[in-house]
């Protein structure tokens, strides 16, 4: 896997169709909508704010990068499960943290500092 980039502003999502679909959260028949991304080799943010992934869920193609910008105002970080992807160092408020996924799955991940904290990158081939 590549190595992750920390960058210095946030990246804009590249063009591409956005759209959103409920998808069960697996919190017993709850849904949560999904943001997919239909651009191949994109860039997607994802948001930190409220102590909440903004979207939790997304769904983007091989090749993209997704960047995670701190807007919260306390320390978080991006911790995959399983290390499939390298964890973040902390961000304070404004940093930002990059990861190019380049393998199809499902990659889990939370805020190792507030674990409540979740969300869900499918990587999609």
């Amino acid at each position: 896997m590549a190595a992750p980039t920390t960058v210095a502003a946030p990246v804009t999502t590249a063009v591409g169709a956005l759209t959103t679909a409920p998808v069960d959260s697996g919190g017993g028949g709850d849904t949560a909508p999904v943001t997919s991304l239909a651009a191949a080799g994109a860039a997607f943010d994802i948001e930190i704010a409220g102590f909440a992934f903004g979207p939790a869920d997304a769904v983007v193609p091989v090749g993209t990068t997704v960047t995670w910008t701190n807007s919260d105002g306390f320390d978080h970080t991006i911790v995959a499960a399983n290390d499939a992807f390298p964890a973040s160092p902390n961000l304070g408020d404004g940093a930002t943290y990059s990861f190019t996924f380049t393998e199809p799955g499902t990659y889990p991940y939370i805020c190792g500092i507030h674990p409540q904290m979740r969300g869900t990158i499918v990587v999609e081939g």
